[in-house]
């Protein structure tokens, strides 16, 4: 766990991926979606990198696939 009087030792966006990566890994439901800001590859998540999805830029399309990926039970972030 961070604390506020930790001192950021790594950049955020690798504290970022590491917790999304805990998450993909202890619960399958879980996906991450991508809209193409190049903090990351499917290789970052090792085992989950299945559930790794690059919609690029396109909000819309992200957001549609976010909906419909909750309507049938899976969480996304």
């Amino acid at each position: 766990m961070i604390t506020a009087t930790e001192p950021l030792t790594r950049p955020a966006r690798e504290i970022y991926r590491d917790l999304v990566r805990e998450q993909m890994i202890l619960d399958p439901r879980v996906i991450c979606l991508d809209s193409d800001a190049g903090l990351f590859t499917g290789i970052d998540f090792g085992d989950a990198a299945d559930r790794y999805l690059n919609i690029g830029i396109s909000e819309h399309t992200l957001m549609g696939t976010a909906a419909g990926l909750a309507k049938i039970g899976r969480a996304h972030v």
